[in-house]
């Protein structure tokens, strides 16, 4: 699936999950079954009405923890209602100028789409269709917004895709991962001890001894994931020893103190002691994966692009300007060639980086081209959206525009959550 399409996707997930809040009138008019009128055909009001529901989600995902009253709030510097009202209806005129597109281009839905969205759908609805139907919005206005969003990606694939009107080149999608993404290895030797404690001059000069030391190793041949899983060990194995040290004095000064525990006291304190060891060791780990998950939100390219694949191999894909691991070290390695080994010193941590040519094999370029063309892409052709909603012919219902609001949707809700 395409990037947009995820990005959709995730779209179409939270305003699933806001589906208590989506709002219609049963019984309606007739009048406002549909909410516009694109060519020859009648756009069912669900569908309006399912962009009405992700406004006003995205609207109160921007409230901040003052805001009491999404109403009350400005967005992108409108009422929050006016701007609920207007992106829901810039929403909609895009849907019909996707579907104008997708008939001019002559593309269809093969097979598989209309089968994959179809399960996509009926997944979607066995969790969330008694709410949709229960306040007007059908199973089929559900599935035409998704299967819009399909559309919307066979048109861009159909642009910028190899042979479109606009292909992007093998040459270009090549020398933007080769500038932006480098493939790594690298081992951390960190500058604190085990309490966290920043190391004295003294010893952080045997750090960075004990680092050099890994890095002519790995000059001279020897397997850079061979030498991370050594000095994981390693470190493991210091980091018990310090812990049964801490635990002896702890022990020892018990006694000093005439303090003499029952058999089962000395059991539940050995077994606390052993949950803290682990505790200290998972909080470390957390916060390195915290650090990095952090840097990745930074990162508007598929996640897909980072990735550390497994302990058996160390070699990572990371992203220019990412700050991962940190800026210093990151910063160095677009800085080095492939088959470089450099010990760099960034924050709280000596690093020995191997640079990796990230075209040797063509898997990841072949894995990523897709994320890379929309990286490329995917702001000229929200450009090309506009341009095409701004001369779409498209009628809309008066009527319908004005009984579907933001205000019925808030009404709607503080019925159902009184039920």
């Amino acid at each position: 699936m395409n990037h947009s399409g995820k990005k959709n996707i995730k779209r179409l997930a939270a305003a699933a999950a806001a589906a208590a809040i989506a709002a219609s009138l049963a019984g309606c008019g007739e009048n406002a079954k549909y909410c516009a009128v694109s060519g020859t055909e009648q756009i069912p009001a669900g569908v309006y009405i399912y962009y009405l529901v992700s406004a006003y989600s995205d609207a109160q995902s921007r409230m901040t923890e003052t805001d009491t009253d999404v109403f009350a709030t400005t967005v992108e510097d409108k009422p929050a209602a006016t701007w609920m009202s207007d992106t829901a209806r810039e929403d909609l005129i895009e849907y019909a100028a996707i579907e104008n597109k997708f008939s001019e281009y002559g593309l269809s839905l093969s097979k598989g789409q209309t089968d994959d969205a179809k399960s996509m759908v009926e997944s979607m609805w066995t969790y969330y269709g008694e709410y949709y139907e229960n306040y007007g919005i059908s199973e089929d206005s559900f599935r035409k917004t998704y299967q819009n969003m399909l559309k919307s990606g066979m048109i861009f694939d159909n642009i910028y895709g190899e042979g479109g009107e606009r292909a992007v080149s093998d040459e270009e999608l090549r020398t933007y991962l080769k500038e932006n993404f480098a493939k790594t290895n690298y081992i951390k030797f960190d500058l604190v001890d085990f309490e966290g404690t920043a190391l004295d001059d003294a010893a952080k000069a045997e750090r960075r001894a004990e680092a050099e030391s890994y890095l002519e190793r790995a000059k001279n041949g020897e397997d850079m994931n061979t030498l991370s899983a050594e000095y994981t060990d390693h470190v493991t194995k210091l980091r018990e020893e310090y812990n049964a040290s801490k635990q002896a004095e702890e022990d020892a000064a018990a006694g000093e103190a005439n303090v003499t525990p029952s058999p089962a006291s000395a059991n539940d304190a050995e077994n606390a002691d052993q949950a803290n060891v682990w505790a200290d060791t998972a909080d470390e780990s957390a916060d390195e994966t915290a650090e990095e998950a952090d840097a990745v939100q930074d990162i508007d390219i598929s996640t897909d692009m980072l990735q550390s694949v497994g302990a058996a191999d160390n070699v990572r894909y990371i992203k220019k300007d990412s700050g991962i691991p940190d800026a210093a070290v990151n910063a160095r390695i677009f800085a080095m060639n492939a088959g470089d080994f450099e010990l760099i010193e960034g924050e709280g941590a000596y690093y020995v980086v191997s640079k990796l040519d990230i075209f040797e094999t063509d898997d990841y370029y072949n894995s990523q081209k897709d994320n890379i063309l929309h990286e490329l892409r995917d702001e000229e052709y929200e450009s090309l959206k506009k341009e095409w909603a701004a001369s779409a012919q498209l009628t809309l219902n008066n009527e319908a525009m004005a009984r579907y609001t933001p205000q019925e949707l808030k009404s709607r809700e503080d019925k159902y959550s009184a039920q």
